[in-house]
């Protein structure tokens, strides 16, 4: 049976890998959640940094400058592919077909020039660790938990900030239609009475022409009765 040492060990290691994959569902969440596009390139941009970060660290650049190159730069790369989507207004299948052509020439590059061989990224970062307790924490893999952790509330922060200005520009649209057709009921509540004062109004005058018509023709009959009496 292993000891409590290394299962303790084991899940912080759990924790850190986590960690890892968290930041790439992040990506994820602001393309496919946010921005309503499926960018299936998006992992081979993560592998294609990751190669360039081995490629000048083993150049003798240190692992965490490159940091400050390549990330801006694929950025810039992101912001660019989602731009020329939304320019083209292409549809969320078709922005999966073409990311996908991208994933496809992006890992075939990679694979030409640093081919399929495992490789390994030494760096004397690696080895600083700090003990607490049993447990070893080293310090690349508690970088990648604080920025995880950190974008991710960052991020729920801005996505429930978004969703609340959604919900209250629904509510003041929902608001706006009600009071216009209430405006709109009341202009026909109006036209109606209206409609109906005219009628009534012209039911009156027809009234009134056809009592005079019936006391002139009495005034006729009259005067015809009082031409014949003897």
């Amino acid at each position: 049976m292993p000891s409590w040492t290394l299962l303790g060990q084991s899940a912080l290691s759990g924790v850190f890998i986590g960690a890892l994959y968290g930041l790439l569902g992040l990506g994820l969440t602001l393309c496919w959640g946010l921005l309503r596009q499926i960018n299936l390139a998006h992992f081979a941009l993560v592998f294609l940094g990751a190669y360039l970060t081995y490629q000048l660290s083993a150049d003798g650049v240190d692992p965490l400058l490159t940091l400050a190159a390549i990330a801006p730069a694929f950025f810039v790369f992101g912001v660019l592919l989602h731009w020329l989507l939304a320019r083209f207004k292409v549809s969320p299948l078709n922005t999966l077909l073409v990311t996908f052509g991208f994933m496809v020439m992006i890992e075939s590059l990679i694979q030409w020039i640093w081919s399929a061989d495992f490789r390994r990224l030494e760096s004397h970062y690696a080895g600083i660790k700090w003990k607490v307790g049993a447990l070893f924490v080293p310090l690349p893999e508690l970088l990648t938990l604080a920025i995880a952790v950190g974008l991710a509330v960052d991020l729920g922060t801005k996505r429930a900030r978004l969703f609340a200005m959604e919900r209250r520009r629904s509510r003041e649209r929902r608001e706006a239609h009600l009071q216009r057709s209430r405006r709109g009921r009341h202009r026909r509540r109006h036209r109606a009475d209206d409609d109906v004062v005219a009628v009534d109004h012209v039911h009156a005058l027809v009234k009134q022409d056809l009592a005079h018509q019936i006391l002139a023709d009495q005034h006729a009959l009259d005067a015809v009765l009082d031409c014949h009496r003897p």
